[in-house]
């Protein structure tokens, strides 16, 4: 019988320190639970460091980086995972989070903060790759991103703005369909977390924009953050050399 469980290091939990460290100052010294926070450079830097730090976890746990202090890093290349899926993760991090500093300034820069996580989208594809699945999969993904699609979009005005979100959603539900497809394969615990990270990133995705074309979303702030940063932990998690090994008992 195969099992999924999430079996880390300690060193491994020692890296995602900070990581709950950083995710926990967001959220009480903003006050996330009940107000969207300041619109200013403080508080774009303190919500892009949990992601930024998950991106160094993914570096250290995957690199050639010692994990002892006797060791030594002969130069940064010593840092970049030598796996490519693990490494594309890294770098969808790390641009994620310069589109989290964006989605700061909710209304001038949101634009720019759609386009840059579509970006992060496209390495997220590209770091699932190589696991065809099920064309069922595949066809659920297409049918749950149109009627999302359908029913975010009655509340925009602007064509733009309506081609922006439909490229968005297809890189989104892309990276979702990856994703489950990669689990569909692999079938191992780190593939299952991906998977769920890549549908709770969906899940905040979606409520960003009800919230934003269709009515208030009661919360809203904080059901998109703990999803967002849900998601994020999967996937930084799902790079994980040791959840990567299908265990059967």
């Amino acid at each position: 019988m195969q099992t999924f469980l999430v079996k880390l290091s300690t060193n491994e939990k020692i890296r995602l320190a900070p990581f709950i460290f950083f995710t926990l100052f967001y959220f009480l010294n903003y006050e996330i639970y009940k107000q969207y926070p300041p619109e200013n450079l403080f508080a774009a830097i303190f919500k892009m460091l949990p992601v930024l730090s998950l991106a160094l976890y993914v570096a250290i746990t995957n690199s050639k980086f010692p994990d002892h202090l006797t060791g030594s890093i002969k130069s940064v290349k010593d840092l970049i995972p030598e796996e490519h899926s693990p490494c594309f993760v890294m770098v969808g991090l790390m641009v994620s989070s310069l589109g989290d500093a964006c989605l700061i300034w909710r209304q001038s820069l949101f634009v720019f903060g759609v386009v840059i996580f579509a970006i992060a989208q496209c390495l997220y594809i590209v770091a699932f790759s190589g696991y065809p699945g099920t064309r069922s999969t595949k066809e659920l993904f297409i049918l749950a991103g149109l009627n999302i699609y359908m029913f975010v979009q009655s509340g925009m005005t602007s064509y733009g703005m309506k081609a922006l979100v439909m490229f968005y959603m297809c890189v989104l539900f892309t990276m979702g369909w990856k994703a489950t497809a990669r689990f569909e394969v692999k079938q191992t615990t780190g593939a299952l977390i991906g998977s769920i990270g890549a549908i709770s990133f969906m899940c905040s995705d979606f409520l960003i924009a009800v919230d934003k074309w269709v009515f208030p979303v009661p919360l809203c702030e904080f059901l998109v953050m703990v999803s967002y940063y849900g998601a994020q932990f999967g996937i930084a998690l799902s790079a994980t050399p040791g959840l990567d090994v299908r265990k059967d008992v």
